[in-house]
């Protein structure tokens, strides 16, 4: 016959502490008596020390569990927001024989519910004060998740229903409703603002073909979806100066082409491409090179020659970069 005596926390208390000797039944440090039901009567292992609590094993010698409480806690009560804390930190009142929750040693069974306190109750006479299970909860919201409109306001509404606070959780409830009709607000808003730029740069386009159609200048598009590395030097040749009106003079490329590419060393796997063309009088042996990809620069050139074949030498063209 053996005795064990353990702290709150369940660390046991061997012959040598106290009034405590072999003597009297109480073990030392180096003997084991086979016992498996220990402190709180649980399953404690022999070789690590660790009391199996059926969801998490339980150190008694930190006071802590090893993993933690799959209950995310209460702002309420801040005793259940250490996950790793056993049985709210009142050893003396409560058992924990799932791992889970705190409970009553002398109830046979679980208990309904928690009060706002995160206490178990047994029975109920003001069921207001109960809640579900723990692990039922939804749960309020963390500070990232509450800036989510509605979804924020909305958990809490909900998580103060299911602790017993209706009120919270209709003033909750009427802030989602809120914040269903304010994101619906800003939806039409920006909704309408890019509406209308969309539409003022449309209307701006128009007015400028019509007013290069007034002009008898045509507009002469490269796509920058098809032909990228082309669309990419118009654009910034153009923003550095060069004009985006030329004017077509076929006669005379041969010539512009060689002094705009003459000091210009050549790289292998690559095609020199100009900004104006050189079918372009604006070119005039001075245009801005890049080496592009051949593929690239054959295409954009096949699609300007397309749209100028019938367009005599004297024309205006405006050149555009287009998606």
């Amino acid at each position: 016959m053996s005795r064990h005596d353990y702290a709150p926390f369940g660390e046991e208390l061997f012959a040598g502490v106290g009034v405590r000797t072999t003597g009297a039944s109480w073990l030392s440090t180096t003997q084991a008596d086979g016992q498996r039901k220990q402190f709180g009567e649980y399953d404690r292992d022999g070789e690590t020390g660790l009391d199996f609590l059926r969801f998490r094993y339980y150190s008694s010698l930190h006071g802590r569990f090893l993993k933690p409480d799959s209950f995310g806690g209460r702002l309420t009560n801040p005793q259940t927001l250490n996950l790793y804390a056993y049985v709210i930190n009142n050893p003396l009142k409560w058992v924990d024989p799932t791992g889970h929750s705190a409970q009553d040693p002398k109830k046979d069974s679980e208990p309904i519910g928690y009060d706002e306190d995160g206490n178990p109750i047994y029975d109920c006479d003001d069921c207001k004060e109960v809640i579900d299970s723990p692990d039922k909860r939804v749960g309020q919201p963390g500070f990232w998740e509450s800036l989510i409109p509605f979804w924020g306001s909305g958990r809490s509404a909900v998580d103060y229903y299911q602790t017993g606070h209706p009120w919270k959780g209709t003033l909750y409830t009427g802030l989602a409703v809120t914040d269903v009709f304010l994101v619906r607000s800003l939806a039409t808003g920006v909704g309408k603002l890019g509406f209308r730029l969309f539409a003022k740069e449309a209307t701006e386009q128009v007015i400028v073909k019509e007013a290069l159609v007034e002009a008898g200048v045509k507009e002469v598009t490269i796509s920058a979806s098809k032909y990228p590395e082309s669309a990419a030097h118009v654009l910034e040749a153009q923003a550095a100066g060069y004009p985006s009106v030329l004017t077509v003079d076929r006669a005379g490329a041969t010539a512009r082409r060689v002094e705009s590419l003459k000091d210009i060393p050549k790289i292998p796997g690559k095609q020199l491409d100009e900004y104006p063309a050189a079918m372009f009088k604006e070119n005039g042996g001075s245009a801005a090179v890049r080496p592009i990809t051949p593929v690239d620069n054959m295409g954009a050139g096949a699609s300007f020659g397309n749209q100028l074949r019938n367009v005599p030498d004297g024309t205006k063209v405006r050149i555009r970069v287009v998606e």
